[in-house]
């Protein structure tokens, strides 16, 4: 019988992240051999952008949708989540306050361009592990997790755990409530998402609380 983590919401998403540059990136090496069981164990629901998808923007990118259908992760030129905009609009949100590239055919999408992103016909491995590479700053570690996670700017995020087989929460879409809650939605009250508190690590070093928006996936 495979062990389940055990650990709550509030230590979540509290990355670590390890910057400029080592001869041996531990960290990013094991980002990438983490992902790469992610790849192996949800190949049959990994897609390729084509050009009528809502996500393309003339790049080739990979798409990682979660079960349910609402939430996806995509990667390549552009690297950030998608998930249902339906229930922050149910909550209050103002969806003409949003730009049109944040709200995409009744999605939220939140991205990062890839610094020095080459357009090459690679695989979802390799494109990914070219994205470690060229944004390595927005890569860290959690270690109470065993959480791996990608920085989507505005503390929102995506993160995966390093050991599928062992930890309940194989894939977090994270979300930043101040970010929500300036176009009008009520973040306490955000169906399908969790509010919680979590602990993150601050400029100083120190172990600080913070709310998020939580949407985590088991594969199991």
């Amino acid at each position: 019988m495979k062990k389940k983590s055990k650990i709550a919401a509030v230590s979540l998403i509290s990355i670590i992240v390890l910057s400029g540059c080592q001869q041996t990136d531990v960290l990013g090496n094991n980002a990438q051999a983490s992902f790469e069981k992610i790849l192996e164990s949800q190949q049959k629901v990994i897609t390729q952008t084509q050009k009528e998808d809502s996500l393309r923007s003339d790049f080739t990118s990979y798409i990682l949708t979660a079960s349910d259908g609402s939430s996806k992760f995509f990667w390549g030129k552009n690297t950030g989540i998608s998930v249902d905009a339906q229930p922050f609009i149910d909550a209050g949100l103002d969806k003409d306050k949003l730009a049109p590239e944040i709200l995409i055919d009744g999605n939220l999408v939140i991205s990062v361009e890839m610094p020095g992103y080459q357009d090459k016909e690679n695989g979802p491995s390799e494109e990914f592990n070219s994205y470690v590479k060229n944004a390595r700053d927005s890569v860290g570690y959690h270690a109470p997790m065993d959480h791996f996670g990608i920085k989507l700017g505005n503390g929102n995020m995506f993160e995966w755990a390093q050991k599928i087989d062992s930890n309940d929460k194989d894939i977090v879409f994270v979300l930043d409530p101040e970010f929500i809650a300036q176009y009008g939605a009520d973040v306490t009250n955000i169906e399908g998402w969790l509010y919680a508190d979590v602990e993150v690590m601050d400029e100083d070093g120190k172990l600080i609380n913070v709310k998020k928006l939580l949407k985590p996936f088991d594969f199991k």
